[in-house]
């Protein structure tokens, strides 16, 4: 009877490790990733945040004309180099709304956002660099 027992357990034994290593086999092996967002969520988050985007550029346009210490020379570089980026934008937007695959679609979202802030931090710091260059030459003692 004893030897029936340990027959018994040795096979309950050998069976549960079959299953084991079978399903540790079967979760080794990756299943296809599923993409995280569908090519429209993709579309709709790059839309609301290139939006939101152009609407802080208009706001430091704005900025830049109320500002009474740049010149119209100025002013005039600033709103041209933030029309361009404000188009530069709307031409990447148009890009990830033409886009097919979520792949493309998000790269080419990253890459125009990307752009635009790079572009817009670059103007304001220029916008600071006149306005402290100006000061300085105006409080410059003369001789």
């Amino acid at each position: 009877m004893n030897k029936i027992v340990i027959a018994a357990a040795t096979g309950l034994i050998a069976v549960t490790a079959a299953v084991g290593v079978a399903a540790s086999a079967n979760a080794a092996t990756p299943s296809p990733k599923a993409p995280k967002h569908t090519l429209a969520q993709v579309q709709s988050a790059s839309a609301t945040k290139t939006d939101k985007l152009i609407a802080h550029i208009e706001a430091v346009e704005a900025r830049v004309n109320a500002n009474t210490k740049l010149t119209a020379d100025q002013k005039s570089t600033v709103e041209a180099a933030l029309a361009a980026d404000v188009q530069a934008v709307q031409t990447g937007a148009a890009k990830v709304a033409a886009d097919t695959t979520v792949k493309d679609a998000a790269k080419d979202s990253r890459a125009t956002l990307r752009a635009g802030r790079a572009t817009l931090r670059e103007q304001v710091q220029a916008v600071h660099a006149d306005r402290k260059a100006d000061h300085a030459s105006s409080t410059t003692p003369s001789s």
